[in-house]
């Protein structure tokens, strides 16, 4: 993971004008041109589709070429996040990328076999839309498949064209929760005001504690993602494990005793939360500008404990300490999973 910008993206260079490139200009050109004489004179002059043969190769294209190219990057976006294949990461983008095209053509063929196709506007139009049609259905999916696919990859073009304010007010479309991971519930006064700004600040006001010893924030902007996660780390806490599908925030009495058995379980819950972090460099790498955090025991990778997949689901700690053992014995905590 360290080594990624030694393999930073860069032109292939050469000449746009190749043999190759020349050859799909002309058949773009030819289809320009077949295009044109089918919306001028209908898809049964370019097709031999009439009411005795409704289907032609254009249905065909639309659901063999479009539709496939674009379920490829579903399946990648599955195989990555759901299944926690992470070697696979590198291609999720390209394969989105694919995804969007692939739906987009799917979406726009859909014009080329409509018979009147100057009215494809009436599928949206509340006056005109057939609700209970299943291509209503199939229509206002693919739509909004689109739709959120040109908004996901808007800010790399947008950015790339200089329109920076358009990708700003975008960004406030993508709201997120980030979870303060805190071993044993332990904070202290300068931690909770820093999250009080940041509430303030860069979310919705709010600050939620959970059940499981944690500080939630939500409505947090794509733009304020990493402003929110290095303050957290600044702070000496973490997001780092807080989420995902492995061992989460370590929890410990809540009860504030100051006696042996109780500092023993804090400290042992602190222990085990070190112990079962990634140990993966990418966090540091994405949200703090490469800076190491030392929060872990130093193992270096890979991973012993979740290994390539992680687990299966997320994982919970928690020690307790037996009440009838402390007042016989003042014993030493106990571990409780979950």
């Amino acid at each position: 993971m360290a080594n990624n910008h030694a393999h930073a993206p860069a032109p292939l260079g050469g000449s746009l004008l190749t043999p190759f490139t020349l050859l799909l200009g002309a058949l773009s050109a030819i289809a320009g041109i077949i295009l044109a004489y089918r919306f001028f004179y209908g898809l049964g002059a370019v097709t031999n589709i009439n009411d005795g043969y409704p289907w032609g190769i254009w249905v065909a294209y639309d659901v063999v070429v479009g539709s496939a190219l674009a379920c490829g990057g579903f399946v990648m976006a599955l195989l990555v996040y759901i299944f926690n294949k992470g070697q696979y990461h590198p291609l999720v983008r390209p394969a989105l990328l694919a995804s969007l095209f692939g739906y987009t053509l799917a979406g726009v063929s859909v014009i080329f076999d409509l018979g009147r196709w100057w009215n494809f506007w009436h599928i949206f139009w509340p006056g005109y839309a057939q609700v209970n049609s299943v291509m209503f259905e199939v229509a206002v999916c693919i739509t909004a498949y689109i739709v959120v696919m040109w908004i996901e990859f808007s800010p790399a073009f947008l950015e790339k064209l200089g329109m920076k304010d358009v990708k700003q007010k975008l960004d406030k479309l993508w709201s997120f929760m980030i979870r303060s991971k805190m071993p044993g519930g332990r904070i202290n006064a300068a931690q909770y005001l820093m999250h009080d700004r940041l509430a303030g600040d860069v979310a919705n006001g709010t600050l939620r504690l959970t059940t499981r010893q944690g500080i939630q924030f939500h409505g947090v902007f794509k733009g304020d993602l990493k402003e929110v996660i290095a303050g957290i780390c600044e702070s000496g806490l973490t997001t780092w494990g807080a989420c995902g599908d492995v061992v989460r925030n370590t929890m410990g009495p809540a009860s504030p005793i100051h006696d042996v058995a109780h500092r023993d379980c804090q400290a042992l819950a602190e222990e085990m939360s070190a112990v079962f972090l990634p140990r993966s460099s990418a966090y540091s790498e994405i949200w703090l500008d490469g800076e190491k955090l030392e929060l872990s025991s130093g193992k270096a990778e890979p991973d012993e404990i979740y290994g390539e997949t992680y687990l299966p689901r997320k994982f919970k700690i928690g020690m307790a300490v037996r009440m009838s053992t402390l007042q016989a014995t003042r014993g030493k905590p106990k571990s409780v999973t979950k």
